[in-house]
């Protein structure tokens, strides 16, 4: 059986000498595939008379289940022998709003979790959010997605709140947004423009934190949830995280004062982008429950890939003065990390994909499908970013090897020479990656590029296209030399990957093909896991069949 996979009960019904036959068949059956999205199928019945022909008829009964496996969110998900989710967090979504419309206890799917069914509300709906504390922000951009962040965000108590807030501070080693409020706020003291929020973070929690003072804990643990999508280094500062919450949850204007004016609604990531740099993928399937015997039953959780989302160009406008006046990165730091480092590491040379796999590459990489508009405002370009990051998306590139740089960004002295967290957020996660792996090959063209860039205008609510600066050469020199010269070539970041992204997570997928001895032993393929200074979980994913 394949990992991931839950079967709820089991049955196998044959005489006792055959049973271990019977198991065997089941373990090494070549299960379907199902992708990124969970599935749950209610049963699995198959009888034959050979172990291997009870198998056959389980898989095919399994795939054709798959296929027309019925969207949760639909008014038949109830009575449909198969539901599917998008994703875990497009699951955990589902749940905490059948709990808030009272319906959960209806539905057959959600029996795996019915030790949440009997709480009262509010708290059956705080422990969801908290099961998976790295999700939240995707668990709540699902919510916005079925336009109910609002109602079942007030349904929280503040206690609950303040709970999940710790939760989410444990397990992302950033502090949760406790500084207390100043009633008045001098701008002068905020080394950040509040109004640099991303307009789509803000539209997100607008309507929740309504009518909320900003010292209520469901506001703070909003700010917290913008910032780790955003910018997680600004947790640590008290002055912006002030500012921030009133820009979230504005004071009611004193009796008698004009109301304060709306801000009129951005366009969405739709409406914003012109040209696609994601595609939709068919959802092939993936083994979700081992059929259970000449009879089985069984509960299964199986996944598949979520559709994609758009993404918008990023505009291209001439770099404003104020960019160039951001602080340099301690170059000192850095000189003294390369002297610390030995001259000549041995280090195996990085194997380059194959032929193949670099066709296979070329033929399925995205390319932009629509003439580029007129450059956009700038709050445009970021609204669109970040709205379009709301559900799940993919991409592909001809340079899948370039997320293992964020092994090389994550190194203790790489680490040390930016200043940690705080310095590496003076030009964001986003920027060292692209000046890593465009010093590597990365082209403007590929749609990792376009995406990454995306990310960096988000951070720095601007449309100005990417360039590298030349201070950035000490800190590249530096990851040169922690790979190693035989190791750092072009050949590290090439070869055909999928890049599959929520506002939490990124997950890579790469042929089985592309793995190298080499990347292996510098440690470069190994999952990053959770990033605080990028705010995302980053896992890589090797498929034996890459389509």
């Amino acid at each position: 059986m394949n990992a991931g996979v839950h079967v709820e009960r089991l049955q196998l019904r044959a005489r006792a000498a055959r049973i271990g036959a019977l198991r065997s068949a089941l373990d090494t059956a070549d299960w379907p595939q199902a992708g990124e999205a969970i599935v749950i199928v209610r049963r699995l019945s198959a009888r034959a008379a050979t172990p291997q022909a009870i198998a056959a008829r389980a898989t095919a009964q399994l795939a054709q289940q798959l296929r027309e496996a019925v969207a949760a969110d639909s008014p038949l998900a109830a009575h449909a022998p198969a539901v599917r989710f998008a994703s875990a967090a497009a699951l955990y979504a589902q749940l905490a709003l059948d709990l808030y419309r009272g319906r959960a206890a209806h539905c057959w799917y959600w029996a795996r979790w019915h030790h949440w069914l009997a709480l009262p509300v509010p708290q059956a709906i705080a422990s969801v959010l908290g099961s998976e504390p790295l999700q939240l922000a995707a668990i709540t951009a699902e919510l916005e997605r079925h336009a109910a962040l609002a109602s079942l965000w007030q349904a929280l108590s503040p206690p609950a709140a303040a709970r999940l807030a710790a939760e989410l501070a444990a397990a992302s080693a950033l502090p949760a947004v406790t500084a207390p409020i100043a009633q008045h706020i001098d701008p002068a003291t905020v080394p950040l423009n509040a109004d640099a929020l991303p307009p789509a973070l803000l539209r997100r929690w607008r309507a929740p934190c309504h009518g909320l003072p900003a010292d209520d804990a469901r506001v703070r643990l909003a700010l917290q949830l913008v910032l780790l999508e955003w910018r997680p280094a600004l947790l640590h500062d008290a002055a912006v995280c002030a500012a921030l919450l009133q820009r979230l949850a504005p004071p009611e204007p004193p009796a008698g004062a004009a109301p304060r004016p709306v801000p009129p609604p951005t366009a969405d990531a739709e409406e914003a982008a012109t040209a696609v740099h994601t595609r939709d993928v068919a959802p092939p399937v993936r083994p979700t429950a081992a059929p259970n015997g000449q009879a089985t039953v069984a509960d299964a959780v199986t996944t598949s890939p979520p559709s994609a989302a758009p993404r918008a160009v990023p505009a291209s406008t001439p770099p404003p003065e104020h960019h160039s006046a951001r602080p340099a990165p301690p170059t000192a730091a850095v000189d003294a990390a390369l002297d610390a480092i030995p001259a000549s590491p041995v280090t195996p040379r990085a194997a380059t994909a194959s032929p193949a796999s670099r066709r296979a590459g070329a033929e399925t990489a995205v390319s932009a499908t629509a003439p580029a508009p007129p450059a956009p405002a700038p709050t445009a370009t970021v609204a669109a970013s970040f709205a379009a990051s709301v559900a799940s998306a993919e991409l592909l590139s001809d340079y899948g090897g370039t997320l293992y740089l964020l092994n090389v960004l994550n190194d203790g002295r790489l680490q040390q020479a930016l200043g940690g967290a705080c310095g590496i957020d003076l030009r964001s996660g986003w920027h060292w990656l692209l000046s890593l792996a465009s010093t590597l090959g990365l082209t403007a063209g590929d749609a990792l590029y376009r995406w990454l860039q995306a990310r960096w205008q988000a951070h720095h609510a601007c449309a100005e296209d990417w360039q590298p600066r030349p201070d950035d050469a000490p800190v590249v020199a530096l990851a040169a030399r922690l790979c190693g010269p035989r190791l750092w070539t072009p050949e590290l970041i090439a070869g055909p990957g999928r890049l599959r992204w929520t506002p939490t997570h990124l997950d890579l997928q790469r042929p089985l093909g592309c793995v190298s001895l080499a990347v292996r032993r510098a440690g470069l393929d190994i999952d990053p896991g959770w990033l605080p200074w990028l705010g995302r979980v980053v896992h890589f994913h090797y498929l034996e069949r890459w389509p």
